[in-house]
């Protein structure tokens, strides 16, 4: 330790260079800062003020301005003035025995190889600048030329070395360097006397290495030695692949919005449609619920006045309005069955609506006295069958049974059904009168009807003549529904 003439405490380590006592604590100053050694073995001031410090490599000379950085807390560069072997001393190694100050003014610092006597006013920085030279440049360990000052690496070069040096023909070890990679670094990192700089992972584009030398006495070369160094970038690296990317990125979001959007847009489609639907099929029911249930519960309250006014009078009449009244009464039973199966989803299957068509076919054609012969396919797909699909398809095969009945003079219905090729076809025959080349009157068989109901389901009807005698209806509609893509095994063929 050491307390200097203004009252400032300096303390000397062994590896840590040497330390200044502040009201902010301690300020070190080490190799990094200038110093030739981290070891300091003896401090003192001369009557200048300049502080001496004994190394292990020789002595630095520290001035006022430097004193003052250290004081402030910015030690920084420090630019010691060094004396070593190239100025006299026997030893660089200095050893802990304080320096003597003479009575003429000279000090007497000791070494490992004995005592040196120095007038500090012989000790002053030199004005030199030296020069530098870069000597080797290499990429990922190769060795390459700088031509014309400069060099061109290849992507994916990942390590860059440099080597350099100065001259200083009176001492080189005094020479110490700084440089900076102009492009990744604005300010110059001091090195010291290490004479190589290493860069790695730079990004692709131009720099400019730089380097300075000093003998220590603060001055740095007049020009530094520079390099321009340029590095390729890879194809994924390069502006135009940048504006690709983002500009396919931008298109990339744009598609996922709008197909969002559609997609959206979509959903409240199928919800409006849903809707529709709803309130459709609530109409629908309304109106079956109105002309077959209301109807019939009307006809059924007039018969019932009847039969109350002629049960003492007319018996026979009664009688007559009461077997009446059982027959709506049954009618009116077999309508609510309809409309209950089709609104009911766990018949919204083809496979049901098949199953009861033909149970229907079957009660109707009995009821009628007329033989029915069924042709329905073994297999099934298993699809979904929409209401009000079920609904319009029932209805039309049931006024082309009303028709048979009623104009054909038939004494056969033929019920054929088909389920492939993405289509539904259904063919009502008979062995009938035919069909009459003049045109009927207007809703006299209900043909228009059953065209306009096949119309809102997207299909067709058709009636024509049948092979030898008869007329066949044939109602035809896509299978475009919600579907599974299996069978399952229906009924046979059969006949009755």
């Amino acid at each position: 330790m050491y307390l200097d003439n203004a009252g400032r405490l300096w303390v000397g380590t062994d590896g840590g260079g040497v330390a200044l006592r502040t009201s902010r604590g301690f300020v070190s100053a080490t190799i990094r800062n200038g110093l030739p050694s981290d070891s300091i073995s003896q401090i003192v001031m001369d009557d200048a003020s300049r502080l001496w410090l004994g190394t292990h490599r020789g002595l630095a000379v520290l001035d006022r301005e430097a004193i003052e950085d250290m004081e402030s807390g910015a030690a920084g560069n420090l630019h010691p003035l060094l004396i070593n072997r190239a100025d006299g001393l026997p030893a660089e190694e200095f050893t802990i025995v304080p320096p003597v100050k003479t009575a003429d003014g000279n000090y007497a610092f000791a070494t490992v190889k004995g005592f040196v006597l120095l007038k500090p006013g012989d000790f002053h920085p030199g004005e030199y600048r030296p020069k530098v030279f870069i000597e080797r440049i290499s990429a990922n360990g190769d060795r390459l030329p700088a031509t014309g000052g400069k060099i061109s690496l290849p992507p994916g070069t990942e390590r860059l070395e440099f080597d350099f040096t100065g001259l200083f023909f009176a001492d080189p070890d005094r020479l110490r360097f700084r440089n900076r990679l102009r492009g990744v670094e604005d300010d110059w990192a001091y090195v010291g006397n290490r004479r190589s700089a290493e860069y790695r992972n730079l990004r692709p584009g131009s720099y400019w290495f730089e380097v300075e030398a000093s003998t220590g006495n603060g001055l740095w070369s007049d020009r530094p030695a520079m390099v321009k160094v340029k590095i390729e970038p890879h194809f994924w690296q390069t502006l135009w692949f940048g504006a690709l990317a983002v500009a396919g990125a931008v298109g990339s979001v744009v598609m996922i919005v709008r197909r969002l959007e559609r997609k959206r847009s979509r959903r409240r489609i199928e919800l409006l449609k849903q809707h529709r639907a709803v309130d459709s099929e609530r109409a629908r029911i309304a109106r079956d619920l109105h002309d077959d249930v209301g109807a019939g519960l009307t006809q059924m309250a007039l018969k019932c006045q009847l039969a109350e006014r002629n049960i003492t009078r007319q018996p026979e009449v009664a009688g007559k309005s009461m077997r009446e009244i059982f027959k709506s009464a049954h009618s009116m039973t077999r309508a609510l069955d309809q409309i209950v199966w089709t609104v009911n989803p766990a018949h919204d299957t083809l496979e049901n609506f098949i199953s009861f068509l033909g149970s229907h076919t079957q009660e109707f054609t009995e009821s009628a006295g007329l033989t029915c012969r069924f042709d329905l396919p073994e297999s099934v797909p298993d699809r979904i069958m929409p209401a009000t699909v079920r609904h319009h398809l029932y209805l039309s095969a049931k006024e082309a049974l009303h028709n048979v009945v009623k104009h054909a003079a038939a004494t056969e219905v033929r019920l054929k059904v088909r389920a492939d090729d993405g289509s539904l076809l259904i063919i009502i025959g008979d062995n009938g009168i035919g069909v009459d080349d003049k045109p009927a009157a207007p809703g006299a068989d209900g043909l228009e009807n059953l065209r306009v109901r096949l119309d809102k389901l997207g299909g067709t009807c058709r009636r024509y003549a049948s092979d030898g005698r008869g007329t066949n209806v044939e109602l035809k509609v896509a299978m475009d529904w919600r579907n599974e893509n299996k069978s399952r095994r229906g009924r046979g063929a059969k006949s009755r």
